[in-house]
């Protein structure tokens, strides 16, 4: 049977694991389970794997992100004696660009899919249990879990081995996957679900875009009111927008837009962007995108947003600091207006489906949460649910939604399931990137954060700035890389050195090294074992190697 089976080809099928969704998470471990010998089922709305990621979030920003950028480079040509004028924007071959690199990418994935043997079913899915578990079974999960099975266990004896599925997975077919049955089956198999059965099962349904609330109500999304996917579905660059929230998706959107002339005003509640980050990468990044042109209303929140036709959109904001006092809120009120306004205040969980429900998997949130719409769901250290052999990856479980930690869970919970002692993803030194300019990389603790867990002592924390770095000078850039570093109570190791348990870098290209600071903290180097790291010259990756040496205490171009 060819891998991409649509929904016609079989009444009934058979799986080791059946995956729902084919995000960075689903289709990791859909490769790694069936390169193990699994058989394996992949199921998504989208015709296309990729999921998110792919089309309407890594790619296509950073598509665009490369556009702008080469517009800033053009624009600062000057700076190298080369005189340059843009004449004007090809709006529809930009977009040509960015299609053709989320459609490159999709089928790349395809392929690999297809190479590995993994089915893929094209549709809407619902898990059902088969046989109903006890209670003892289903609240506790044993440290080594009987649902694994041997990679081997279904290559041979298929009808034996999948005997025992424990789940129902209902696919009822979407639009796109009856038009594609419409071209090759009769009246009697269209809009017909599909059903499998899996012995284990893989949730990876990704997350969606959290509306604004105003007055406990959430906004809907217009072609004024934006959030990030309709954000990438505009034809144009507008000329002036208001961009609500302060992470990264916000933080990206500002300084793209900006590159590309458009007047971007940002609103942030708190003091600064990326709130939860170091406080010197927050305050150069914020300080950097107010020097190129971003305005930043720190502060404030939104009271009231109107939108129409012709009107664009008209946003009203209050001082957060004085919102409970209705005289001081009158005194502070400040009204703004633009074309368009960009909501990016964050993603829920997409697990608000029925069925997710009636499983009894996702944590209980606060009686008093009424902006969010749906929760993450509980996992193990294995990323296994209260249920026995089924699991849930990404977005959809608590902690930063990244593609590239949805790929190593992806592939942990694939060889665990398969009987291979994998380990789980290292969630705190996982990076978090922002794709702005400057650039940052998030890896490890804050000095703040590490003051806080008991186990940590002699903490401190190590400044360099990124102008002393040659490639940086010669961009006409900044930034800085704080190393945080501390010695352990009841510290396995023989000698008292501080090892490294922060990088936190803002500059030009930190993303493209920040996986050796991964690696730094991730192992748990000492300071001196780090600084040892040679780094090659002239690099914007030696700056790192410059603040170890620093960290050290062997400062070298820097006094």
């Amino acid at each position: 049977m060819h891998a991409f089976s649509t929904a016609h080809d079989a009444s009934q099928h058979s799986f080791d694991v059946a995956i729902i969704g084919a995000g960075p998470g689903g289709y990791s471990a859909a490769l790694r389970a069936a390169e193990l010998g699994l058989r394996v089922a992949l199921i998504d709305r989208n015709p296309h794997p990729g999921g998110t990621c792919v089309h309407r979030g890594c790619i296509p920003t950073k598509a665009l992100i490369q556009v702008t950028q080469t517009l800033d480079n053009i624009q600062s040509a000057d700076r190298y004696g080369i005189s340059a004028q843009i004449t004007h924007i090809d709006y529809g071959a930009m977009h040509n660009y960015i299609r053709t690199m989320v459609r490159e990418t999709s089928q790349g994935v395809s392929g690999l899919l297809a190479f590995r043997g993994v089915q893929y079913f094209t549709g809407t899915a619902s898990v059902s249990l088969q046989h109903e578990l006890s209670e003892n079974t289903a609240s506790a999960i044993p440290a080594e879990s009987s649902s694994a099975v041997s990679p081997n266990a279904s290559s041979d004896n298929s009808s034996d081995a999948l005997s025992d599925a424990r789940f129902a997975v209902t696919i009822e077919p979407t639009q796109s996957s009856q038009m594609q049955e419409n071209k090759s089956s009769s009246p009697s198999q269209q809009h017909e679900p599909t059903q499998l059965t899996a012995r284990h099962v893989i949730l990876a349904v990704g997350s969606q875009a959290q509306p604004l609330y105003i007055e406990g109500k959430p906004l809907a999304w217009n072609q004024s009111l934006l959030n990030s996917t309709g954000a990438l579905a505009l034809t144009e660059f507008p000329q002036s927008a208001i961009i609500i929230g302060s992470g990264v998706i916000a933080t990206e959107f500002a300084s793209l837009w900006n590159q590309a002339g458009v007047d971007v005003t940002m609103i942030v509640r708190g003091k600064g962007l990326l709130s939860s980050a170091d406080r010197r990468v927050s305050t150069v990044l914020t300080r950097e995108l107010q020097r190129q042109g971003v305005r930043i209303i720190t502060h404030r929140q939104v009271t009231k947003l109107e939108t129409g036709v012709n009107l664009g959109v008209r946003v009203e904001l209050a001082d957060t600091a004085t919102r409970t006092a209705s005289d001081s809120m009158q005194q502070s009120r400040e009204t703004l207006e633009a074309e368009i306004a960009l909501v990016a205040i964050g993603r829920t969980p997409h697990t608000y489906a029925s069925w997710i429900q009636d499983l009894h998997i996702t944590q209980e949130l606060p009686s008093d949460t009424h902006s969010v719409t749906s929760a993450p769901i509980s996992v193990d250290s294995h990323y296994q649910t209260r249920i026995p052999g089924l699991f849930a990856i990404g977005d959809c479980i608590a902690g930063p939604q990244l593609a590239h930690r949805a790929f190593a869970q992806g592939i942990a919970v694939a060889e665990y399931i398969a009987g291979i002692a994998s380990q789980p993803a290292q969630e705190h030194s996982i990076p978090r990137i922002v794709y702005a300019s400057p650039e940052v990389a998030l890896i490890g603790l804050t000095k703040e954060q590490a003051s806080k867990q008991p186990q940590y002592y002699d903490i401190h924390e190590t400044i360099y700035p990124m102008t002393a770095n040659a490639r940086t000078h010669m961009l006409g850039q900044t930034g800085s890389i704080t190393v945080v570093s501390a010695s352990i109570h009841a510290d396995i190791h023989s000698e008292e050195q501080p090892i490294v348990i922060g990088i936190h870098m803002v500059g030009p290209h930190v993303s493209e090294f920040a996986s050796t600071a991964q690696y730094i903290v991730g192992h748990a180097l000492s300071v001196h074992q780090a600084s040892q790291y040679i780094f090659p010259h002239p690099t914007f990756s030696e700056a790192l190697g410059e603040a170890l040496l620093k960290a050290d205490g062997r400062p070298l171009h820097m006094r």
